[in-house]
């Protein structure tokens, strides 16, 4: 299935669209092109080795607790959706409200990030409070966007803006 999918060719009448990678050459040059360039979410540049997505342990006196996501990452508009997972030993501890200010002070202040974005489970109460908590602001949902449990549930999106960050963390 995978190799389907990366080889993937579909043909109508004149049109086709063949599976590539990132670095296409033909496509890189088009991409770059300064007509095109506003209309990209991401800077293509030949070279540029920028990582799109980062992964870290969560850990605590040395004992794997979580894990910490940074996905879609987009330098050009300096913003990424953040996930944070804990495993049940560490739970109620305070210490994903820990690991989200070391990587928010990190993304705001030393890389100058912009937006911090972030999607929780419509059922999952806990999270939901602890994103709205962080200042996160609901920017809207996406309808039945998960199976879980035998049905399809929401997905409900939040985002953060660096000045939004800011003025929450002087009030703590």
């Amino acid at each position: 299935m995978k190799d389907d999918f990366e080889n993937l060719q579909l043909k109508a009448d004149d049109l086709s669209l063949k599976a590539t990678s990132e670095n296409d050459p033909e496509l890189n040059e088009m991409v770059t092109r300064p007509e095109i360039l506003p209309y990209m979410t991401e800077l293509k540049v030949p070279g540029n080795d920028r990582p799109n997505s980062l992964v870290m342990r969560i850990e605590v006196k040395g004992k794997l607790a979580g894990e910490l996501a940074l996905r879609n990452v987009r330098w050009i508009n300096r913003k990424a959706e953040l996930s944070i997972f804990l495993m049940p030993d560490f739970q109620h501890q305070h210490l994903a409200r820990r690991v989200f200010r070391l990587i928010a002070d990190y993304l705001f202040f030393y890389l100058d990030f912009h937006r911090l974005e972030a999607e929780v489970f419509a059922y999952n109460e806990r999270a939901l409070k602890l994103v709205r908590s962080l200042g996160f602001i609901q920017e809207g949902v996406l309808r039945e966007a998960r199976w879980f449990d035998g049905r399809f549930r929401d997905i409900i999106r939040f985002g953060l803006l660096r000045h939004e960050y800011e003025r929450e963390s002087r009030h703590e």
